[in-house]
C-alpha cells in the first residue's frame, strides 16, 4: 500500500500565491547525517497467527506494556498486547475482528481510559453498510469486546481512518471520519454515554471549502476547543489545519492555515500536537520547498496564526504520522519513504526515524534510523516515548510470516 503515490490523493496545481492575514515562513534549517542510536525489532508479525499490517501506531500502560492494531489480509484485523519478560517480548491478541461479526481493519491505534478499557475504531463493518465503528474492549463492554456506535454511511459520518481518538474528563469521545457528514466530506463527531449505552452526534460537517477528508485525530485544549487536519479542501483543494469552538447553540470551525502547496506541503495527515507555550506541530505528506513533505509549527499571534516550515523533505519521503515531542521540546517522527534504497527499498525508500532539535540558529534534522526492509518498511504510525525509549511500527517489512513485502514489526529505538 503506497499511500504517497499522488493517484491515491488529489493534488492542485494553481499559479500564485494566496493573499492571507497571516505570514509565512520557511525557518533555517540544518541537516545533519545518521548518528549512532540503539533500534532493535521487538516483534515481527506472522500474519495468521498475530497480524499483519499494523499502520497504527501503540499506547502504554502504567507497567509498560505496548498495544496497537493490525489491520491485514488474514482476518479482518487484530488488536494486541506486547509484554516485556524477562527473554523479551511476548504478543498476546486480545482481539481478531470478523467482518461477519460486525467490525473489520482499524487503521487508528487503541487508546486507554481510567477504566481500563481500550477503546478505538474499524475503518470497515460488517453487513450490507461498510462504514465502520467506535469499539472497546474491557470492563466498560459485558463481553470482552462492544460495539459502542456503528456508523451508517451517511450524515453520521463513515469510516474512521487513522486518527486515535480523543477522550475529554467527562468522559465523552470525539473522533474524526473520512467521508459522510451533511456534505460527504467527512466530519467530526462525539460519542458519549447515554441510558446505558452511547450516541453519537456530528459536531461538524465539512463541505469542502472549510475542509475535506480528515485522515487525522484531535487534539483538545483547556478551553476545550479542537483542532484537527484535513487532508484535501481548503482554498486550494490541498488540505487545511482547523479549530473547532463550542458556542453555546453549536460547534462552529475557523481554518486556521490553507495550505499551498510547494512553499508549505500539502496533505496533512497527521493530527497536531501542543508544547507547553500553545504552539501547534504538524506534518504534510506532500510537496514544501523540498517537495516530499514538510514538518510545521503554528503560532497563535492575536487574531491569526502564523504558519513556520521546520523542515522540508526531499522526494516523495512523506513524513505521515504525528509527531512525538519530548520534555525538551525535541521533536520524533517518521517518512514512510526515504532512507535506505538498496535492495527491497529502491528506488523510494524503506522509511525513516528522524529528529528535529531547536537551537539558536533554527532547527536541526537527524537521520535516527533507516529501514532497510528486513528490519521493517514503511512506518505509517506515530511512536511513544517510554521512559526514554523510542516505540513505533511498520505496516511491511520484517522476517515474519508470508506477507508480501513483509507483515511489518513493533520496534524500539533509544535515541
Amino acid at each position: 500500500m503506497q499511500i504517497v503515490d499522488r493517484l491515491f490523493l488529489k493534488r492542485l496545481m494553481l499559479a500564485g500565491t494566496k493573499s492571507l492575514a497571516i505570514a509565512l515562513l520557511l525557518m533555517t534549517s540544518v541537516t545533519q547525517p545518521a548518528r549512532a542510536q540503539t533500534y532493535k525489532v521487538i516483534h515481527n508479525f506472522a500474519g495468521p497467527q498475530d497480524g499483519e499490517h499494523p499502520y497504527s501506531g501503540l499506547t502504554n500502560d502504567t507497567t509498560g506494556n505496548l498495544y496497537g492494531t493490525t489491520n491485514g489480509e488474514v482476518g479482518s484485523g487484530t488488536v494486541f498486547e506486547l509484554t516485556h519478560t524477562n527473554t523479551g517480548w511476548v504478543v498476546t491478541l486480545l482481539e481478531q475482528f470478523q467482518t461477519r461479526t460486525g467490525e473489520a481493519f482499524p487503521l487508528a491505534g487503541v487508546v486507554f481510559e481510567p477504566d481500563g478499557s481500550l477503546y478505538g475504531t474499524t475503518s470497515h463493518s460488517g453487513g450490507s453498510v461498510t462504514a465502520g465503528t467506535v469499539f472497546a474492549l474491557g470492563p466498560v463492554c459485558a463481553n470482552p469486546e462492544c460495539v459502542l456506535y456503528q456508523f451508517k454511511l451517511g450524515k453520521d459520518g463513515a469510516e474512521p481512518n487513522y486518527g486515535s481518538l480523543l477522550f475529554d474528563s467527562g468522559g465523552n469521545i470525539y473522533g474524526a471520519t473520512i467521508v459522510g457528514g451533511s456534505e460527504g466530506q467527512g466530519a467530526v463527531y462525539q460519542v458519549t454515554p447515554f441510558e446505558g449505552g452511547w450516541r453519537e452526534a456530528i459536531l461538524y460537517s465539512f463541505s469542502g471549502a472549510d475542509g475535506a477528508r480528515p485522515f487525522s485525530g484531535l487534539t483538545m485544549d483547556s478551553s476545550g476547543r479542537l483542532y484537527g487536519t484535513t487532508t484535501l479542501g481548503g482554498s486550494y483543494d490541498l488540505g487545511t489545519a482547523y479549530q473547532l469552538t463550542f458556542t453555546g447553540s453549536g460547534w462552529s470551525e475557523r481554518v486556521l492555515w490553507d495550505f499551498q502547496g510547494m512553499i508549505d506541503g500539502e496533505l496533512p495527515t497527521s493530527s497536531l500536537i501542543f508544547d507547553q507555550s500553545g504552539n501547534l506541530y504538524g506534518s504534510t505528506c506532500g510537496y514544501g520547498p523540498s517537495g516530499g513533505g514538510t514538518v510545521f509549527e503554528l503560532t497563535p499571534s492575536g487574531d491569526t496564526w502564523i504558519l513556520s516550515t521546520l523542515y522540508s523533505f526531499p522526494g516523495s519521503d512523506c513524513p505521515w504520522a504525528t509527531l512525538t515531542m519530548d520534555q525538551d521540546g525535541n521533536l520524533y517522527g517518521t517518512t514512510v519513504n526515504g532512507g535506505n534504497t538498496k535492495g527491497v527499498c529502491y528506488p523510494g525508500g524503506c522509511g525513516t526515524v528522524y529528529e528535529l532539535t531547536f537551537s539558536n540558529n533554527g532547527w536541526t534534522y537527524s537521520n535516527i534510523h533507516s529501514f532497510n526492509g528486513s528490519d521493517g518498511q514503511h512506518p505509517y504510525g506515530h511512536m511513544i516515548l517510554v521512559k526514554g525509549h523510542l516505540y513505533g511500527t511498520t505496516a511491511n517489512g520484517g522476517t515474519g510470516g508470508s506477507c508480501l513485502s513483509g507483515c511489518g514489526v513493533v520496534f524500539e529505538i533509544n535515541p
